[in-house]
Parts: structure tokens; C-alpha cells; sequence
């Protein structure tokens, strides 16, 4: 009978979000003595957690009572929406307190395979696909981590035989301990996906470097028989793919001689290489997503589920039943011959860039938001060479007109003003009405065989809770056009 080493064991929690909520409850059946922490006032703090750390004996405090925690403390469990640069971080590393994130912490104790996804695009995606793969391969599963619920929360269904396929972003990898000297043994990624990288968090993590060194924190975390899968065609990321001795496998539109899953010239398949030589195809014609960037995620998809356990058949059958998550280049409706796609979830410029490279003919964008420290020049080149092979006759869309909205609206008008129509700048405390005026501003110069695509390349924070509720208000906006609304 192994000994349960969390018991009894000093730990703080911090940050009562979902994150925190699923960890203190999981730790305080585990036995482990809790403190939780969070910046709100306890008035603020759920009900139901009040009335859970009364009935449990578990210590509550505020800025007010860091002391408290620093003497007590021997382990810092922190929620991924504190920074690491924070006075709280901070003083907990000066009283040398071992700090750890939810995610690792979890991980450490998942007795089964973990099968972890990251990247700055596609991961909700391809979490979702890998997840329907083996769900149609009969295949017991969680799924989690940065796409809710976080692994604290199914602890309930922790076995050897449960395969967790984790979404895993750079704020769960800031708190995977460089170096491990815990009481309990590290976490293990059996299989580690990582699908590209691209600027994005510069608000937070200062540069490209460092954001691509917290995202290898993941392939760290992996052991000679654990599998890496890489993106062949993103040159950011590959600066490290060897920064461990994995076995590797690749994925992306040519195989070069490598390994891996690779898209056919004509995008009518998937054609999969295995280190033995065996050879597996798998059709398209029922694949409804659109955009290379998901035959990319869907090529690392295939690959997971397949090292996972899952069969070709199951594997072609989700395939061709798969869809993608709401607000990523989701079609709304076709209203006269017009378009109008949701790609809310596009919350930096090389997510827009993806959604601009799937587009079929002209296109009009609705952008802005609240920026997160990018460069916009990215954004001004697509559309200049998009402009140029589109007016030429070439194939592939072209941007017509960009409607911005937003904090970073008067920047994206700066970048973009020489190389695309501004249709307009929408700003006010109210979100609904903001994206209902740019709606109207993208409808006004729409005509037959258009596309109209929210793509903020930002953040949704400005204006909304979050990057659904500005995709919902979208969707609200576009399905109550009438011509009352169109030309009041």
C-alpha cells in the first residue's frame, strides 16, 4: 500500500477560481492540512466554498494574512491566472515555500497515461478531436486542464487504465517546476503535442524566447519512451523540438523523409508514416473544417489517438462526425450570398492571419480588442499579399475591408490604413452595442459572395467577459440583420 504523502501536509492554495476550488477540495480529501488564499474579500467567495472550508476546518485569508501562510506553508499550490512576477509569487519564493501549479500538481498524482497538448492556436481544438477519436475507439478518458474542468476535478476518475487528454497553456507551464525536488514524484507526459508557436501573452511573458521556453517546459517532462509531436512546418517552434530525447514523430503538409502525418498535395488525405515504414491513409471528404491550420491540428490529432490506443476505423469515424468548438472560424449562416464566420477564439494576430488564409474569395474583418503587447506589422504583410494575389485572379481570399473595435483600434488602424479599407471605429462601455454597430459597418459593404469574419487578433476583455460572450453577441447580431437593422 503506497503512503499517502500529501497528508498532513501544509499546503497552500491560491487563487479560489476553478482551478483553486477543484484543488483544495481534492488536496482536503487527500488529508492534506489546506490555507486558501485569494485577493477577493471572503464575502465575494462562493457560497458553497465558504460554508465547505467552515464545515472542513480550512484556514481562509486575504492579503491581510500572508504571514500566517508563510509560516505555515510547506507547499504553494498557485492558480494559472496569478503571475509568477507577483508581490505574492515572489514573497512566497523568498521564504523558500516549494511553488507548484494545479495542472503539475494533478499530474504528478494521474495514475494513468497523460496525453498533453499545447501551442499558441488549435489546442481546444485538437484536445476536442483527440478526445472524440478515442471516445469513438470505446477508450476510458477525461478531459481537461485548460478547456474546463482542470484535472484537480477528476481525481474522482483517477485509475491506470483512464487516459487524461490535457489542454495544457504557458500559464499552467509557468508553475511546472523547472528543477523537481518535491516529496512526491514528478508528473509524466506519455505523449506531448506541440502545435506551433506564435506572439501571443507578450503582456506576460516579456518576449517570444521566453514564451517559447515556458512552452517546452512541457517536452522536459518527458522520459526516452514518451512520444513527441511536433509541427514540421512552424520554424518558431522547431528552435525546441531537441530539447529532449524522445521519440518524435511530425505532422504538417510535407513529411521530409520524417515520420509522422502529413497532408497530400490536394488535401484529400492524411497520410501517415510510421518509424517501421507501415503506411495509413485517411480520407477527407467528410472533413468539414476549414483552413490548413486545422489539417494541421487534425494531422497531430491522429497521431495522438492513434499512440493512445485508437484504431484507424474509430479514427476515420470521428473524423468524419467532428465538430469544432464554438468561435473558432465557425460558420453562422449565409445570409444573400454573404457569409458571416465566428472566429472570436482568434485572440492574436497569427490566429487572425490563419483565419484570413482560409478565406475564398473577399473578406471583411472585424478586429480589435484589448491588446496583449504584439506587433501588428504580421497582419499588415498578410493583407498586402493577400490583396495582391486576390485582385490578380489567384486562388485563395483577399481582404476587402476591416471594421475595427476596441482598445487597439486606433493602433490596427495605424498598421492596416494604407493596405485595406477602415470601414470604421466602434468604441463604448457597452459590448453589444459596439458589435452590433460593427456588424452593421461590415453589412453595409458586403455583396454576393463575401465573407464577413470576426477575428480580433486581441483579447475580448475591453468589452466582454470573455472571447465567448463577444462571439455570442456576434452570432446575436448576425442572426437579428433584417433591413430595418441594416439600413436604420
Amino acid at each position: 500500500m503506497k503512503i499517502n504523502v500529501l497528508k498532513n501536509l501544509h499546503i497552500a492554495v491560491l487563487g479560489m477560481g476553478i482551478s483553486g476550488q477543484a484543488t483544495a477540495t481534492w488536496l482536503r480529501k487527500m488529508g492534506a492540512d489546506l490555507i486558501c488564499y485569494d485577493a477577493k474579500p471572503l464575502a465575494k467567495w462562493p457560497g458553497w466554498l465558504r460554508s465547505w472550508c467552515e464545515d472542513e476546518g480550512v484556514r481562509v485569508i486575504d492579503d491581510k494574512g500572508l504571514d500566517v501562510l508563510l509560516k505555515r506553508a510547506d507547499l504553494a499550490v498557485v492558480s494559472p491566472g496569478i503571475r509568477p512576477d507577483s508581490l505574492l509569487v515572489r514573497r512566497i519564493y523568498e521564504e523558500g515555500i516549494d511553488i507548484i501549479g494545479e495542472l503539475a500538481l494533478a499530474a504528478a498524482f494521474w495514475k494513468g497515461p497523460i496525453l498533453a497538448i499545447t501551442g499558441t492556436n488549435g489546442k481546444t481544438t485538437t484536445t476536442s478531436l483527440v478526445s472524440h477519436m478515442l471516445r469513438q475507439a470505446g477508450s476510458k478518458i477525461v478531459t481537461g486542464g485548460n478547456i474546463a474542468p482542470p484535472l484537480a476535478a477528476l481525481m474522482a476518475d483517477n485509475s491506470e487504465d483512464t487516459t487524461a487528454v490535457l489542454e495544457v497553456s504557458s500559464f499552467q507551464l509557468e508553475y511546472l517546476p523547472v528543477s523537481w525536488h518535491l516529496p512526491f514524484a514528478r508528473p509524466r507526459f506519455n505523449v506531448a503535442a506541440w502545435l506551433n508557436l506564435a506572439p501571443d501573452h507578450l503582456d506576460r511573458h516579456n518576449d517570444l524566447q521566453a514564451y517559447g521556453n515556458i512552452k517546452a517546459r512541457l517536452l522536459r517532462y518527458q522520459g526516452p519512451e514518451d512520444w513527441s509531436l511536433l509541427n514540421l512546418d512552424d520554424p518558431v517552434s522547431a528552435n525546441w523540438h531537441w530539447v529532449n530525447r524522445t521519440r518524435k514523430l511530425y505532422f504538417g503538409t510535407c513529411s521530409r523523409g520524417r515520420a509522422g502525418a502529413f497532408t497530400d498535395p490536394n488535401h484529400d488525405q492524411i497520410q501517415v508514416r510510421w518509424p517501421g515504414g507501415e503506411h495509413e491513409c485517411y480520407s477527407l471528404e467528410h472533413w468539414t473544417l476549414r483552413g490548413l491550420h486545422n489539417l494541421e491540428n487534425l494531422a497531430c490529432a491522429i497521431l495522438a489517438a492513434r499512440l493512445a490506443g485508437a484504431g484507424p476505423r474509430a479514427i476515420q469515424r470521428a473524423m468524419d462526425t467532428f465538430k469544432a468548438p464554438s468561435h473558432r472560424f465557425e460558420l453562422v449562416c449565409e445570409r444573400d450570398g454573404v457569409r458571416y464566420i465566428d472566429d472570436s477564439k482568434a485572440t492574436n494576430v497569427a490566429a487572425s492571419i490563419r483565419a484570413m488564409e482560409a478565406l475564398e474569395g473577399p473578406g471583411i474583418f472585424i478586429m480589435g480588442g484589448q491588446g496583449k503587447n504584439e506587433d501588428y506589422s504580421a497582419l499588415k504583410q498578410a493583407v498586402t499579399a493577400m490583396r495582391f494575389h486576390g485582385k490578380n485572379g489567384r486562388k485563395g481570399g483577399w481582404i476587402k475591408a476591416v471594421a475595427l473595435m476596441g482598445t487597439e483600434a486606433a493602433a490596427l488602424k495605424e498598421t492596416l490604413k494604407d493596405v485595406v479599407d477602415i470601414i470604421g471605429i466602434f468604441n463604448g462601455s457597452n459590448g453589444e452595442k459596439t458589435m452590433r454597430e460593427a456588424v452593421k459597418a461590415a453589412v453595409s459593404v458586403a455583396e454576393c459572395g463575401d465573407t464577413v469574419v470576426l477575428s480580433p487578433a486581441c483579447a475580448s476583455f475591453d468589452m466582454f467577459r470573455d472571447y465567448k460572450e463577444r462571439g455570442r453577441l456576434f452570432q446575436r447580431a448576425v442572426e437579428d440583420l433584417s433591413e430595418a437593422f441594416i439600413h436604420e
